[in-house]
């Protein structure tokens, strides 16, 4: 699928997706241990370089609401004559970590992660504005590409009071 699309990462500043579930809940690059209520907003655009800048607010086992920001850039991977992967540039900047799209669409992202689960990490973000009405083809993707379980990472009563503490 077309990591820069309009579905994709070539969405307007300002929007806002969750990770609503995943394959796991550890991250040893960013997030942390047992992150969950992550919400990731695009703070900017750059359509030149096919890259955005992202700021993630979430929680994870310790105290407090957490914030990092990367650069995300659609790459081609695999042969691709399209871009159809994330590239990460994380906040150390040295590390690039990349995650290949599976499916896209206007509401969500599902995402392979390479470097997690010995290649077979899964990541599902929805658009904020869906949270509360995930499509059931976003669930089915999941589970027929990913795991049958996975981790509900985005509780919307949990998770409704998490904001970034920079704003």
């Amino acid at each position: 699928r077309l990591a820069w699309s309009k579905e994709s990462l070539n969405t307007p500043v300002g929007t806002e997706y969750v990770l609503y579930k995943a394959t796991y809940q550890n991250d040893e690059y960013s997030w942390g241990r047992k992150f969950k209520c992550m919400t990731v907003k695009i703070a900017s655009v750059n359509p030149a370089r096919k890259s955005v800048t992202s700021r993630y607010i979430f929680l994870n086992a310790t105290a407090g609401v957490h914030h990092v920001t990367e650069v995300v850039k659609a790459v081609k991977r695999g042969g691709s004559g399209t871009p159809n992967a994330f590239e990460h540039h994380l906040a150390d900047g040295v590390t690039k970590l990349t995650d290949h799209v599976i499916y896209t669409d206007q509401v969500c992202d599902l995402l392979n992660v390479p470097y997690k689960q010995n290649g077979k990490g899964c990541e599902l973000w929805v658009r904020k504005s869906f949270v509360r009405a995930v499509p059931k083809c976003c669930l089915f993707m999941f589970n027929v590409f990913c795991a049958n379980s996975g981790y509900d990472l985005y509780n919307v009563n949990e998770c409704k009071h998490v904001r970034d503490p920079v704003v």
